[in-house]
């Protein structure tokens, strides 16, 4: 069977569950907008006797009262009619106490809270609080929907589609000082100037404490260390209001592994995975688990009015069931919320063993369990479980053919991906070309990925590429081998005790652990470097002798007094590392489609972001320490907070101008269709219409229907065209005329301004590799440069 039939046949099966909104909203606790009695329904175990739900009086913490739920079968249990709001009222708290059959009693908060306190365990872990969503009066949310601005899954004529969504990825905890909805409204219009059209919220699902989001126990509970519910909807109203589409990250995966109560409220949970508890999705009692995690996706598109949501690491859920139930759904009562899933399956092959592999990297087992039960799989549902048969014979046509696998998602129903592949290729450039000679770099991967990546959501980084294992960003990552820092720290013996307890934690070799901590110690001590260079702190160590270098700087950040690194070198070294990132964002944004960036990296901000959430019970802390090499919790949480650094003046000035990088890119990509809508171009021999010669690929993205055009061109090396060395480069170009519209190099984006084209215009004769005419060109180390077509 071709792909085209696979994808004809699948399409056929786009099932929808399409149950009632009423029934999606009718769990937890609800308020009557009209007489505000308040009613309640939970599921849990089918073997449950009783479940009462616990009133406790405003007044008296100790003083509550009973109320009983009526058993409607299947683990299902609600208030017959309510109860009065003299009885249970917005704001009070509740619990459910529930007793089994065998005589043993359980009270849990509810899974559906709509508010839930946090910051002490009784808050955390007792119980939940009355809210009513409809109290909110939203102010912009009907102009909104008229803004021709809005990211719409199936635009028309006029309307945006996702493959115009400009990301700004936020993680509210960090975003600013204050760490709350509140703060972060006063960032939306600086976020709005730099070009951007959506905000990506990491999750907001209520954990113990301050965290990066992804391990909520409280699916539907803004955090209220963040300001609870109404502060985020009033965060959402101002961002609508100032033209930001608003996408929530959302986690259907796992719960955090600290403080979860689903365990012991019903058959939520099956077990453990690498993240948490892994949700129930296709086992015994499974089909109200999976009702739940589509109820609290439905949760941010009905009540926060969001655009859209990110699933985060959706092979995880380990069931394509239930994540084309979450499309399903969403699809039928939201047909214009844009899916994104992170989900990590472009370019897989999958090996015997059940891995999938990604572009060299190897991934860990993602098991897809056909819903084939006799208790689950009748009526209609039995057509469900046909469909998962379907995937598992698609990916296997994969496996032997090579097909697209971004179709696998369309077919369940997502509308793009974050794409690992890309942003791995592009990153094994960056670091090839960060030695002299270049080290296996491999740019006819890249190009295949940068092909393969036009319907997905692109990015240099995300939170994950600078959060885990170290917690630096992408410039100080790329400025460590440059400066051989592995080579140059000296291990004390607290990290040698380190290296130790990280081989036991990861069930590795000594010396694959000394490798990790070393690393880990360079960046730290990288990041230092250039937060002291970034405050103004060196600058008198431009005239100063190398001992006194050391002697005050690189000998307490214990770096060896043999390495070769001077203030010079570092300064030198953290240029070319951030031409690096400008040249990466460049080529990032010049790729059909869309694209994120991750807070902070707009204008090229150091602040690093660890992993710094606390813990109630469970005792990760001496775990994390040990991995990433840092202490998590408070210290790592108010240092990764944006706005902490005092930068000296030359350093806004360079934050500025790679602001000025990131509007302009903003801008051509909402003026010009052949970066958002268009596709790169092939030949008519299906090939791929680019150049690849020595150390520079070159792109062709075209608009059809407009004609709009564009030939990108990045060159990796750190060789300048031209120079003592070198002749100005040779370069074919499409055929047309031809003017440079950006280039990383110009002085305004903090480039030299030495390679530059412009008011120059080139006459491209194609890019057939035997025939085409090569234009001198100029073009800088480490740069992106973007052509339009004129004529």
């Amino acid at each position: 069977m071709k792909i085209t039939a696979v994808n004809s046949y699948l399409k056929t099966v786009n099932l929808s569950f399409k149950r009632k909104m009423e029934e999606h909203q009718s769990w937890g606790a609800n308020v009557d907008s009209d007489t505000k009695d308040v009613s309640f329904k939970i599921f849990t175990f089918p073997d449950v006797k009783s479940v009462d739900v616990k009133i406790y009086d405003k007044n008296n913490p100790e003083k509550y009262t009973l109320y009983p739920l009526k058993n409607r079968g299947e683990g299902i249990f609600e208030t017959e009619n309510g109860l009065s709001s003299s009885k249970a009222a917005i704001g009070d708290k509740y619990s459910y106490v529930i007793k089994k059959n065998e005589g043993t009693v359980k009270e849990v908060k509810d899974p559906y809270a709509k508010r839930q306190g946090n910051g002490t365990e009784e808050d955390f872990i007792k119980y939940s609080i009355i809210y009513d969503h409809s109290d909110f009066q939203w102010k912009n949310q009907e102009k909104w929907l008229m803004n021709p601005e809005r990211i719409i899954k199936n635009p028309k004529d006029g309307q945006m589609g996702i493959q115009d969504a400009v990301i700004y990825e936020m993680q509210i905890d960090t975003l600013t000082q204050e760490g709350t909805y509140e703060a972060a409204k006063q960032k939306l219009q600086g976020i709005k100037d730099a070009g951007f059209n959506t905000i990506q919220m990491m999750p907001n699902e209520n954990c113990f404490s301050p965290n990066w989001g992804y391990d909520g126990e409280d699916k539907m509970a803004p955090p209220e260390h963040r300001g609870g519910p109404d502060k985020l909807k009033e965060l959402i109203d101002e961002a609508h209001k100032l033209g930001l589409n608003v996408i929530m990250d959302y986690v259907p995966n796992h719960l955090g592994p600290d403080g979860a109560q689903l365990e012991k409220t019903g058959p939520y949970i099956k077990g453990d995975n690498i993240f948490g508890k892994a949700l129930n999705f296709e086992g015994e009692n499974s089909k109200y688990v999976r009702d739940y995690i589509v109820n609290a996706a439905i949760n941010w598109l009905q009540n926060y009015k969001v655009d859209g949501l990110r699933l985060d690491m959706t092979k995880f859920m380990e069931s394509d069931f239930t994540m084309k139930e979450i499309a399903a759904e969403i699809n039928h009562h939201f047909p214009d919320a844009v899916l994104i899933a992170e989900d990590s399956r472009q370019g897989i092959s999958i090996s015997d063993t059940g891995y999938f592999e990604d572009y060299r990297e190897l991934h860990d087992k993602r098991v897809v369990n056909p819903l084939k039960s006799d208790e689950i799989c009748k009526g209609d549902v039995k057509k469900h479980c046909e469909y998962i048969d379907s995937i598992d014979k698609y990916i296997e046509k994969h496996n032997k053919e090579g097909l697209d696998s971004h179709s696998i998602l369309i077919n369940l129903g997502y509308d793009s991906e974050w794409d690992f592949a890309f942003h791995h290729s592009l990153n094994d450039n960056i670091f090839a070309f960060n030695t002299n000679p270049p080290d296996n770099p491999r740019l006819y991967d890249l190009v295949e990925a940068i092909y393969q990546s036009q319907k997905n959501v692109k990015y240099v980084t995300s939170h994950d590429e600078t959060g885990n294992y170290d917690g630096t960003r992408p410039v100080i990552k790329y400025l460590v081998p440059k400066l051989n820092m592995n080579s140059y720290v000296v291990l004390n013996d607290e990290d040698r005790k380190r290296i130790q307890d990280y081989a036991k934690l990861k069930h590795t070799s000594l010396d694959e652990a000394g490798k990790a901590v070393t690393i880990q110690k360079a960046q730290h001590a990288a990041e230092a470097l250039v937060k002291l260079l970034s405050e103004g702190k060196l600058d008198s160590y431009k005239y100063k002798k190398q001992d006194e270098f050391y002697e005050d700087i690189l000998k307490e950040l214990e770096i060896s007094p043999y390495s070769d690194i001077t203030y010079k070198k570092l300064l030198r070294d953290y240029e070319k590392s951030m031409a690096q990132f400008r040249m990466a964002q460049a080529l990032t944004f010049a790729i059909p489609g869309p694209k994120m960036v991750f807070q902070g990296d707009e204008n090229l901000d150091i602040t690093p972001f660890r992993f710094f959430r606390e813990y109630l019970s469970v005792p990760y802390e001496d775990y994390l320490e040990t991995e990433k090499g840092y202490k998590p919790g408070i210290p790592a949480l108010m240092a990764s907070k944006l706005d902490g650094i005092k930068y000296s003046n030359k350093t806004k000035t360079l934050m500025e101008q790679h602001n000025n990088l990131t509007k302009d890119l903003n801008i051509l990509n909402r003026k010009n269709p052949a970066l958002t809508k268009g596709s790169l171009v092939l030949r008519k021999d299906g090939s791929k219409d680019c150049f690849i010669h020595q150390n520079a690929i070159g792109l062709h993205t075209k608009d059809e229907k407009s004609g709009n055009e564009f030939f990108v061109v990045t060159n990796f090396g750190d060789e300048n065209y031209p120079d003592t060395f070198n002749e100005k480069y040779y370069m074919p170009f499409p055929e047309g005329r031809w003017v440079e519209v950006l280039n990383t190099n110009d002085e305004k984006y903090g480039g030299d301004g030495k390679y530059l084209n412009k008011n120059e215009t080139f006459a491209g004769m194609g890019l057939d590799d035997n025939n085409s005419i090569k234009i001198p060109v100029n073009i800088g180390k480490f740069s992106t440069v973007y052509f339009k077509r004129a004529g």
